[in-house]
C-alpha cells in the first residue's frame, strides 16, 4: 500500500512553515522519489507523481517557506557523505536531484529564479576532490543544471559566475580522465542558458504544438526574420531535434486524409486539429492529386428525385423529351433537367448524336440476353 501523500509530517497539522527536511528526512519518501521509471519501479510512479504534486500545492500554499526550501534541496545536493552516514546523505540528495528536476516544479523554480541562481552558485563552491563525479554531488548538480538553466536570470554577469564555477571544480577537482565528461555537460548547460537555446526551445515548442507551421508563422510569432528562423530549422533537423517540414507536411496529411475519408468537412477537421482552414484545403488538394481521395467532385453521388426515375421509365419504353413531358405533365426544361441528372449518375446514356438514349442497364440486360 502506497504512502498517503496528505499524511506527510508537518504538512497538514496546522504547522505555518513547510521545510525540505519534511520530505528529506523521511525514508518512506526518499524510497519513492528515488524510483526510475520502468522495471520494477513502474508501478511507483503515480505514488512519486502524488507526492511531487502535494509538494508543490504545500508550496504554494506557504509561499513563505519557498526560498528556504529551495536552499535546503541545494544544500543537500552539494553534500557527500562520510562512513555510515554516505548512504543516507545519497538518498538525500537523490530524492532533491527528483525534486528540483520535476516538472510539478517548474513554476516555483521559476518564481524564485534569482534564488535557485545563487544557492546552485553556492552548491558548486561547496564541490572538493572527496566528491565522486560519475555517481556524487557533481554529476548531479550538472543534472539539476540543465533543468532548471533555462529559468536562470536574464543576468548575463550571474551566469558567466556559474561557467567560471564550475571551470574551476573541473580543473581543480577532478582527474583527467574525468575532465572531458563533465566538460561536455557543462557545454550542455553553458548552451540552455545562452539565448541561442531560448529561442531554439520556442521554435521546437511551436513546431510540436502546430506541426505543418511555416517558416513565416514562426517568425511572425517569434519576432524575428524569416531566414533566422530557416537556419535555426535546418540545424535542428540536421540534430534530430524536429523532422523536416516535408515530413511532418506528410504525416498531417494523411491525419487530414483520413478524416476526410470518415466524413469528416475542412471546417470540422481545422477544429479538430487546431490548424488553419487554408492548410487543411491545401492538404486535401495534395491528397487528390496523389490520388489518396476522390475530389469533392466524383467521391459526390448524384441525388435522383422520384421525377427522375419516371423519367427513366418512360426513356426505356422510347419516348421523347416532348412525350414525356406530355405524360408527367412537366415542362420540357425540367425533363431535360431531369435527363441531364440521369446521365450524370450514370443511369442513362447521352442523347448526343440524334441516338435515342437508353437505360444503360437495359442495354446491359439486352447484351446478356443476345449472347
Amino acid at each position: 500500500m502506497g504512502i498517503e501523500t496528505r499524511g506527510i509530517p508537518g504538512v497538514n497539522n496546522g504547522e505555518d512553515f513547510f521545510s525540505a527536511e519534511t520530505i528529506l528526512g523521511d525514508p518512506a519518501i526518499l524510497t519513492i522519489l528515488n524510483k526510475y521509471t520502468g522495471g520494477s519501479g513502474k508501478d511507483a510512479i503515480p505514488e512519486k507523481d502524488a507526492i511531487l504534486e502535494e509538494i508543490v500545492s504545500q508550496l504554494n500554499n506557504h509561499p513563505e517557506s519557498q526560498e528556504s526550501f529551495i536552499i535546503d534541496l541545494f544544500d543537500d545536493l552539494a553534500r557527500e557523505g562520510e562512513g555510515e552516514e554516505e548512504w543516507v546523505q545519497t538518498n538525500r540528495r537523490d530524492g532533491a536531484c527528483e525534486i528540483l528536476t520535476s516538472q510539478a516544479m517548474e513554476p516555483i523554480i521559476k518564481g524564485n529564479s534569482t534564488v535557485v541562481s545563487y544557492a546552485y552558485l553556492e552548491a558548486i563552491s561547496l564541490q572538493d576532490r572527496k566528491n565522486d563525479p560519475f555517481s556524487g554531488s557533481i554529476d548531479t548538480l550538472l543534472e539539476v543544471g540543465k533543468a532548471i538553466a533555462p529559468y536562470f536570470p536574464v543576468d548575463s554577469g550571474l551566469k558567466k559566475k556559474i561557467i567560471k564555477a564550475w571551470n574551476g571544480v573541473i580543473n581543480e577537482f577532478l582527474w583527467q580522465d574525468e575532465k572531458s565528461y563533465m566538460q561536455l555537460k557543462l557545454e550542455e548547460i553553458e548552451y540552455i542558458m545562452s539565448p541561442t537555446w531560448i529561442l531554439d526551445d520556442q521554435v521546437k515548442q511551436l513546431v510540436l504544438e502546430r506541426g505543418n507551421i511555416s517558416n513565416v508563422q514562426i517568425a511572425k510569432e517569434l519576432g524575428v526574420s524569416p531566414s533566422t528562423i530557416g537556419s535555426l530549422l535546418k540545424r535542428l533537423v540536421a540534430t534530430g531535434e524536429i523532422e523536416s517540414r516535408e515530413h511532418r507536411r506528410s504525416k498531417q496529411d494523411k491525419q487530414i486524409a483520413e478524416l476526410i475519408k470518415k466524413g469528416f468537412s475542412s471546417p470540422q477537421i481545422a477544429k479538430q486539429l487546431d490548424i488553419p482552414l487554408s492548410e487543411v484545403k491545401s492538404s486535401r488538394q495534395r491528397s487528390i492529386k496523389a490520388g489518396e481521395i476522390e475530389s469533392k467532385k466524383r467521391s459526390t453521388p448524384q441525388v435522383l428525385f422520384e421525377r427522375d426515375k419516371q423519367v427513366a421509365e418512360l426513356i426505356r419504353r422510347g419516348l421523347k423529351n416532348r412525350e414525356i413531358a406530355e405524360e408527367l405533365d412537366i415542362l420540357p426544361f425540367e425533363v431535360s433537367d431531369s435527363i441531364r441528372r440521369l446521365t450524370k449518375a450514370g443511369e442513362i446514356e447521352s442523347r448526343k448524336g440524334g441516338r435515342p438514349p437508353d437505360v444503360i442497364k437495359r442495354e446491359g440486360e439486352s447484351n446478356s440476353s443476345q449472347d
